[in-house]
């Protein structure tokens, strides 16, 4: 018992040291930076459908029931858009906005606030992308319902002549 007495501070002592985390801040503010870089072209992409289907819709020329919820709907995922893009696209000096806050932390030493800028990015990016997803969804969708009523609205389009009007014979 004196012998495990006497040996209990050494494990102490050795048990604090092994939980004592290494630095993590450059590894950690490489992650942050990599989440930001994973999901620009994301970004990007539904940005690029949002826009096509805003322009899809403008052809359109008149309402059709419905309209309102898709334009509500597109509307909401532009927005969100918005924010996602001021998150991930670069600025003049070549760094995103969530580049510039993971260095921020990463150089005042804040392991806490680095760790909280990463998880609240990557859970905003993920739930932002896919709810921008079924917003667009649902615009995409009712978009093609109307273009579809469109089309079936308008007179049919005349076949052919098959007459032969420039004067030239007709081989058969």
């Amino acid at each position: 018992m004196q012998r495990f007495l006497s040996l209990f501070p050494l494990f102490v002592a050795i048990t604090v040291a092994g939980c004592e985390k290494p630095n993590d801040l450059p590894a950690l503010r490489a992650d942050t930076a990599a989440i930001g870089a994973y999901y620009e072209p994301v970004v990007v992409a539904l940005t690029t459908r949002g826009g096509a289907i805003v322009e899809r819709g403008g052809k359109l020329g008149i309402a059709y029931p419905g309209g309102e919820a898709a334009n509500k709907a597109i509307t909401m995922a532009g927005q969100q858009l918005a924010e996602l893009r001021n998150l991930v696209s670069k600025g003049a000096d070549g760094k995103s906005e969530l580049e510039k806050q993971a260095d921020a932390a990463a150089k005042e030493g804040n392991f806490a606030e680095l760790a909280k800028l990463n998880d609240e990015a990557s859970e905003k990016l993920e739930v932002g992308t896919r709810v921008i997803t079924n917003e667009l969804n649902i615009a995409d969708h009712w978009l093609g319902y109307a273009e579809a009523a469109k089309a079936a609205m308008q007179p049919p389009v005349p076949a052919a002549d098959p007459v032969d009007r420039d004067g030239a014979p007709t081989r058969r």
